[in-house]
């Protein structure tokens, strides 16, 4: 702990610390990024043979398939690049999701971050489903975030002591939700990870 200095009812972290938290959130920052545009490339691409004539077929990840026309210079070209830009982004993404790992490590050992697994989880599950813009973490948990962006910890660490983890729902976005997918398919999604929480609305 030589790396956090006490101060009156904080704990500052080092200076190594705090470089450490820039380097992670810009490397956590670009791999969100990275997620997001090869989401766009999801799916595939490919010709498809049918009555004597090359059909483009772009398909889901659903497995549903779309023809876009029959083989031209046009279609080559719009293959080329996809398959380009899927692997490009792929590549991305996996060389950014071993950096932060490695960003974990680090983060471990100079002790920058302490958020509890479960709110972890459950920012994650909301991510995954879509919907974390609509979310904004509350009550005792938002303090690790505090923390975080100041570069110190509350001291003693009792004052962080609580397992319910409280969300606030944003009511002003709530027709754009529910347009966007099922709420209760969410948080069934959340459960099933064996994560609790409330609800703030």
């Amino acid at each position: 702990m030589k790396n956090i200095r006490n101060t009156s009812g904080l704990a500052e972290i080092g200076g190594d610390a705090r470089r450490q938290y820039i380097d992670a959130q810009a490397t956590f920052v670009a791999w969100e990024i990275a997620g997001k545009a090869a989401a766009e490339v999801r799916g595939g691409m490919y010709w498809k043979l049918q009555a004597g004539t090359e059909y483009l077929i772009r398909t889901s990840p659903r497995n549903t398939q779309k023809s876009l026309g029959p083989r031209s210079a046009e279609n080559e070209t719009i293959h080329e690049k996809f398959i380009a830009r899927k692997a490009q982004a792929e590549e991305r993404v996996t060389a950014l999701a071993e950096m932060l790992v490695r960003h974990q490590r680090m983060n471990r050992a100079l002790f920058v971050g302490r958020a509890p697994v479960i709110l972890v989880n459950i920012l994650n599950a909301l991510a995954r489903a879509g919907i974390a813009d609509h979310f904004t973490v509350v009550g005792t948990h938002a303090l690790y975030a505090y923390e975080a962006a100041a570069g110190v910890r509350f001291d003693p660490p009792d004052a962080m002591a609580t397992r319910d983890v409280d969300l606030l729902w944003d009511t002003r976005k709530r027709i754009s939700l529910v347009t966007r997918m099922n709420l209760k398919t969410a948080f069934d999604r959340v459960q099933s990870s064996h994560m609790s929480g409330r609800l703030w609305a």
